[in-house]
């Protein structure tokens, strides 16, 4: 019988052309000009502006600015090239002038680069509100080890898990972000362990639920690499942003797969 992990890469991979038929990503919003915090791009991107490419180039690269603005001291730079990630590549309002913030940010880049190879990263408490913009940092300073903790790839992936649970109707699933998208908000997750019938629900505690979120994607992302053609593996890395991709589209109310697998599930039941 295949595992969990094994399941929910079957299903993302059998999805892999309506990721790379994507032209334009309009979720990712303009790499070159200054939006919200007053802060151009860190690097040069030399491709179309909201290109899958352009946004691939600064997955491989930006990480290496940044590591030589923290190991050099350059904490003011740093700052400043992490309102650009949050405020204006995420679309994202957090405040990085106000010094709480500030100190929020600090801890949190000080638990990225000097935790050792043997250490889970902790999420402290003041930071679980905020998860969605520190998990964007994370995932530029360190994007081999840390995706983002985004609230469509996790309703994908917490229905994935839903599909696989069914026969052992017994789960452990991750909570859910508010925000998001209409398919987002459309779908409360209880109402979907519902359906499914799985009433044995436990869930990942706020303090560990990032680092098991970007542990789970790292296995998922190695094995979606092994099933890319040659030229895709050019593209890629099998880091953990490229299961954050294939989960990101599986609900996109236009192209994904989340809803119509839902409405299907709902007919069924009624049926």
């Amino acid at each position: 019988m295949n595992t969990e992990i094994d399941f929910i890469t079957e299903k993302l991979v059998g999805f892999k052309e309506v990721v790379f038929n994507q032209k334009k990503w309009s979720e990712f919003k303009s790499i070159k000009k200054e939006i919200k915090s007053g802060n151009k791009c860190p690097i040069e991107v030399n491709f179309p502006d909201q290109s899958l490419e352009g946004h691939l180039y600064l997955k491989h690269h930006l990480f290496e600015e940044l590591e030589n603005n923290f190991n050099n001291g350059e904490i003011e730079l740093l700052r400043k090239d992490c309102a650009w990630i949050i405020n204006d590549w995420g679309q994202i309002k957090f405040d990085l002038t106000k010094s709480k913030n500030i100190k929020i940010l600090n801890n949190f880049l000080e638990s990225i680069y000097k935790k050792d190879s043997n250490r889970k990263i902790f999420i402290e408490k003041e930071e679980y509100r905020i998860i969605s913009s520190l998990s964007k940092v994370a995932s530029f300073c360190k994007p081999e080890d840390y995706a983002i903790y985004d609230s469509r790839a996790i309703l994908s992936l917490n229905w994935l898990k839903i599909k696989y649970a069914r026969n052992e109707k017994k789960i452990k699933i991750f909570p859910q972000p508010s925000g998001g998208s209409n398919v987002v908000k459309n779908y409360n997750l209880k109402s979907l362990l519902d359906l499914a019938k799985i009433y044995h629900v436990e869930e990942y505690e706020q303090e560990d639920k990032y680092q098991a979120y970007c542990d789970l994607l790292k296995e998922i992302s190695k094995k979606i690499y092994i099933n890319l053609d040659d030229k895709n593996k050019e593209r890629f890395k099998d880091w953990p942003y490229l299961a954050e991709m294939f989960l990101f589209l599986y609900s996109d109310s236009k192209v994904g797969k989340l809803e119509e697998e839902i409405k299907n599930s709902i007919s069924v039941k009624f049926n």
